[in-house]
């Protein structure tokens, strides 16, 4: 496997919260290169995506694995793509569009995005 062109949790601080809820600093547009500002918001809009699959997946009271399964991803990779390791495609975008409303539930009644039970 080739190494990435950018590791998008390289934009934010810190690192280690990329794809996760918490508090996040990003890199100041104003500082970067052209390429870079690109990156920055490839990095934020995988970010996104990351945070809708893991709160949809605890909502659910599922499991990544359980995600990873339906939506056809190596659970390896899948981990990579929403710790910002690897860069998503936009295949892995539509997928993911596709793929949360599927996750089953494993509690009463279905959850938004916020937590708030919907419908019923």
């Amino acid at each position: 496997m080739t190494d990435p062109r950018f590791r998008p949790r390289q934009y934010c601080e810190p690192s280690n919260g990329f794809g996760t809820a918490g508090p996040l600093r990003w890199k100041n547009p104003a500082q970067l290169s052209l390429a870079a500002r690109d990156q920055l918001g490839a990095a934020q809009m995988q970010h996104r995506v990351a945070c809708r699959i893991r709160d949809r997946v605890k909502v659910q009271n599922s499991t990544v694995a359980v995600y990873a399964d339906l939506a056809g991803i190596d659970a390896t990779r899948l981990g990579r793509l929403l710790r910002g390791d690897i860069i998503m495609r936009l295949e892995d975008i539509i997928n993911a569009e596709r793929t949360i409303p599927l996750l089953p539930a494993r509690v009463t009644g279905d959850r938004g995005e916020h937590g708030k039970t919907t419908g019923g």
